[in-house]
């Protein structure tokens, strides 16, 4: 199962990429469809039959899960802001951030080994490592009209020719008819999964490994990496050169402490990717905007969740058990808030006692201002003695007084202080 989460594009950066309410919505789970043969014993047709029949599956899904934002695409919908102030909202998908193989089934598009692989452009498959180089952009638009064009071709070799000089399937997209949204235009340069797992995992790290191999210098290679100095934010590594499978993070530490150059051919798509780079900066922000890093973390709690159940009929479970979780976050997130502006007020209130408190014993005048911080009749008989008054025990008198007035000689009370002096209440 793959989870798919929502990210809005409007939020700052630095909620948006977080892991708790704001950084994402779980809409859902994404089931993997199982594979009942053997991938081995089929032949080409039969393997581009399959994937076509995973994508109508896919994309059937997403349509359902987006129908209802189509027609808001065009006539927008009005929602109430933080500033009380109603705006109209077009909702439209503007960034894309998935791995190669999520990309290819997210966009229609044939895989890897396919002529055309790019998802964003139309590069053959011998071109791919022609950084420089400009080739046709893809659009929504015009795949669509693609597609059209080979439905109408004579013969199934023909549209199948179509078809495979655009590295397209014959499936309908479900971002077609959508407003402010381009499905290959969203399609964004993933650093974990192009670099760090991609070119580093399976090129780079391979190569390394190999090199040491032939001249004998595994043994060696792992010695100075465990004398690699600490540092925070960089893992250590005690066997390196036995990592041959791990995650994007483990990789990536490694490759930043290794520096070499060797013979690699860089014909593949991920090294392709690196060309559009520069234009998703300029239209998605830096990559920590676009990266599938933060929804990792979701990886982690879908497979938790998937403990917690029995295993069978798993979706309705953990489905609740998503719900409950975001619950408890938005108590927790409610309590702490809380806490941080009582923690203020109450920094507020010390600051405006050690003023008024500074005021009362130092100046006789009156003034204007905020009643001072509630006080008792013991603490306001040290405020009297400071101010020179000479009562006796005012919390004695005070509460006689209160429980029999005809006991205590108010006019005493009266001649030795002037009540409203001073703005303390009791």
């Amino acid at each position: 199962m793959h989870p798919m989460v929502l990210r809005a594009a409007f939020l700052p950066g630095k909620i948006r990429n977080a892991s708790g309410n704001g950084g994402g919505v779980l809409i859902g789970y994404m089931l993997g469809i199982p594979d009942l043969g053997d991938p081995t014993d089929r032949k080409t047709k039969e393997t581009i039959a399959f994937s076509r029949f995973k994508m109508k599956i896919y994309q059937r899904v997403l349509s359902v899960i987006f129908s209802s934002l189509k027609s808001k695409s065009w006539n927008g919908e009005p929602i109430e802001c933080y500033d009380n102030q109603i705006r109209l909202f077009h909702p439209g998908f503007l960034i894309e951030s998935m791995d190669g193989k999520e990309d290819a089934y997210f966009n229609a598009c044939r895989a890897a080994l396919a002529n055309y692989p790019c998802t964003k452009c139309l590069v053959h498959k011998d071109d791919l490592h022609r950084l420089t180089a400009e080739f046709v952009m893809r659009t929504g638009a015009a795949m669509q009209s693609v597609v059209c064009r080979a439905r109408n071709a004579a013969t199934k070799g023909e549209k199948e020719e179509i078809l495979k000089k655009h590295g397209l399937h014959d499936v309908d997209h479900f971002l077609w008819g959508f407003r402010f949204s381009d499905s290959h235009t969203a399609s964004a340069y993933d650093v974990l999964h192009k670099d760090d797992v991609g070119k580093n995992g399976h090129h780079f790290w391979p190569l390394v490994l190999e090199v040491l191999e032939t001249i004998s210098g595994k043994g060696t290679f792992a010695k100075n990496m465990r004398k690699f100095a600490r540092w925070p934010g960089l893992k250590h590594f005690n066997q390196v050169t036995t990592i041959h499978f791990s995650d994007g993070e483990t990789f990536y530490h490694i490759m930043k402490k290794v520096s070499d150059e060797y013979g690699k051919n860089f014909n593949f798509p991920k090294q392709h990717a690196t060309s559009h780079v520069i234009q998703d900066i300029r239209t998605k922000g830096t990559t920590n905007h676009f990266s599938t890093r933060p929804g990792e973390g979701f990886q982690q709690e879908a497979r938790e969740a998937y403990n917690q159940t029995n295993f069978k009929d798993v979706v309705p479970q953990m489905t609740r058990i998503d719900e409950n979780q975001e619950s408890i976050a938005r108590i927790r997130m409610a309590i702490d808030e809380y806490e941080k502006q009582r923690t203020l007020d109450e920094k507020e209130e010390d600051n405006i006692e050690e003023s008024s408190n500074h005021s009362a014993i130092t100046s006789a005048s009156w003034r204007f201002g905020a009643p001072e911080r509630i006080t008792n009749s013991r603490a306001f008989t040290d405020i009297l003695k400071a101010l020179g008054h000479s009562i006796g025990d005012f919390d004695t008198m005070l509460r006689d007084f209160i429980a029999e007035p005809s006991l205590v000689n108010v006019s005493h009370m009266n001649s030795t202080f002037k009540f409203g002096r001073s703005s303390a209440r009791i």
